[in-house]
């Protein structure tokens, strides 16, 4: 019954569906307010060595100024936050909803490269050992990949430049990694995406609304 129900408000976001930044504030705004943890989803990650996952967790923090979702993780022992702006969650959750219905319809292949099946998406993403001393704006793919006769939806984190190397950062490049999710973990992540939910997490903060009421005159 979840399924259905997060599938079907799926299906609604990606009926009404770049690069990203992080901003101060934006004319997006739902709030004003600082960013806050709303929940922490299970995935698997790739290993230093590229060989090989390990399952983990990461955390997903909302910033109702610029409204985007902030992924709290780690990679190759850097702390790691990627920010995915209104348009990004679209497109996430429209290449969340292709998946579930081609794994519903056992469409999958099991063969080829298919780890960028439902395209790309360009986010802000800062990094760094001690401090968040590196930027930059991956190109995320969003796919699948079989592994032990299962598949996973999987995105994928390739390196990225730094756009502050030699501008007081000596890191040149991110490394490179990918997020496999099951489908019950997609479904939890896909959830905590979608603007409704957001919009319904400030009430939990105690927090109101930016208002957008027009003036009828």
């Amino acid at each position: 019954m979840k399924r259905n129900i997060l599938y079907a408000a799926l299906i609604a976001v990606a009926l009404l569906g770049c690069a990203s930044s992080a901003p101060i504030q934006s004319v997006d705004m739902v709030a004003n307010a600082d960013p806050y943890e709303i929940g922490v989803v299970g995935a698997s990650f790739s290993t230093f060595t590229g060989f090989g996952t390990t399952v983990g967790t990461f955390s997903l923090s909302f910033a109702p100024r610029t409204n985007q979702v902030i992924i709290n993780t780690k990679n190759q022992g850097n702390k790691t936050y990627i920010y995915l702006d209104r348009a990004n969650r679209d497109a996430l959750v429209t290449a969340m909803t292709t998946y579930f219905g081609e794994f519903e319809n056992r469409t999958l292949k099991e063969k080829g490269k298919t780890n960028n099946a439902y395209g790309k998406i360009i986010g802000f993403m800062e990094w760094g050992l001690l401090s968040l001393n590196a930027r930059g704006n991956p190109e995320m793919r969003l796919g699948y990949e079989f592994k032990d006769a299962a598949p996973f939806f999987t995105i994928t984190i390739p390196e990225t430049d730094n756009l502050m190397y030699n501008n007081g950062s000596p890191v040149k490049n991110s490394g490179y990694f990918q997020m496999f999710f099951t489908r019950s973990q997609l479904e939890e992540f896909g959830e905590m995406l979608l603007q409704d939910y957001l919009v319904a997490t400030l009430e939990e903060q105690d927090i109101s609304r930016a208002s957008t009421d027009p003036d009828v005159y």
